[in-house]
């Protein structure tokens, strides 16, 4: 495309900018990179059939350009924005804060970085530390650690994100919905760069989903009820719309209406008291990178 400015000058139209790049990374679960692409870029047009617009590579290239801190700082603007709105309810006017730290084994294969790359190898057992707010079930804070970090120092560490009305409460253990709803340890890529980019991705995409359960909960359909949202529906549900509704594109008014009516029909009554246990000899489940389909 020829610029305005210099007749003799080109301007590169790249197919994945950085609004795009944010949106597929937030649309992403635990398929395979490419059928995750050409997902999202099927959910941008008018039929929705998979559209292959980008490589995979291309997208890898992309995503190493990305600073995750910076998805870190775009999440704690949406946690504190729907804290002014009022969405995160209080206790005896304070903030309750929930911090844990819990394994984190994400999906990876041997990989070794070529000499002259500037990449690191994910290690496939860390620890990753989370900061909850239990009553609007927005998480505030994920961040990996080393084995080698005590859960101590990374308490320390996240002090930077607690305001003086908070109350903390620890070992509360709020990692299952991000594990099993979002597939966070299901890596887009073998570099600690991707696990750390996918983590954060991943947390942004919940925290965003449970706004727009919380939206669906408000309708004359739900309110008053004492029904919920089933999560892992929601999960599935705005993975095909958050793209169209990041990116503002088509009437969001009617993207969201349209989300709360499936809520809306697939909400549940929860029952007090109803729990299983897990049998005495199964472990924790971890997924592998066969599960990529």
């Amino acid at each position: 495309m020829r610029n305005a400015w210099s007749p003799k000058a080109f301007t590169r139209k790249r197919l994945l900018p950085l609004p795009k790049l944010i949106a597929a990374l937030l649309s992403m679960r635990s398929s395979s990179v490419q059928v995750g692409l050409d997902s999202f870029f099927g959910s941008l047009g008018s039929d929705g059939d998979l559209q292959h617009v980008v490589s995979d590579r291309a997208f890898a290239k992309a995503r190493d350009n990305l600073s995750w801190s910076g998805f870190q700082r775009l999440n704690t603007f949406v946690v504190n924005l729907a804290s002014k709105m009022g969405l995160v309810p209080r206790w005896q006017g304070l903030r309750v804060v929930a911090g844990d730290a819990s394994a984190f084994m994400p999906a990876l294969r041997a990989y070794t970085p070529a000499i002259d790359s500037k990449k690191t190898a994910a290690a496939p057992s860390q620890h990753l530390f989370t900061l909850y707010l239990p009553g609007a079930e927005l998480t505030l804070l994920s961040e990996l650690h080393g084995l080698q970090v005590g859960e101590r120092q990374m308490l320390f560490e996240a002090l930077s994100h607690l305001l003086p009305g908070d109350v903390l409460v620890l070992d509360r253990g709020y990692f299952k919905r991000l594990k099993h709803v979002q597939k966070i340890e299901s890596a887009s890529g073998l570099s600690q760069q991707a696990v750390n980019i996918d983590v954060q991705a991943k947390t942004l995409a919940d925290n965003l989903n449970t706004l727009v359960c919380m939206g669906a909960l408000a309708q004359d359909d739900l309110r008053n009820t004492g029904k919920q949202c089933n999560r892992s529906y929601a999960g599935n549900c705005l993975q095909r719309s958050m793209p169209r509704l990041v990116l503002g594109l088509g009437c969001v008014a009617a993207l969201l209406e349209k989300a709360f009516d499936l809520l809306c029909i697939t909400a549940y009554k929860p029952r007090l008291g109803r729990k299983a246990k897990r049998p005495k000899n199964q472990v924790k489940p971890h997924p592998k990178p066969g599960y990529k389909a």
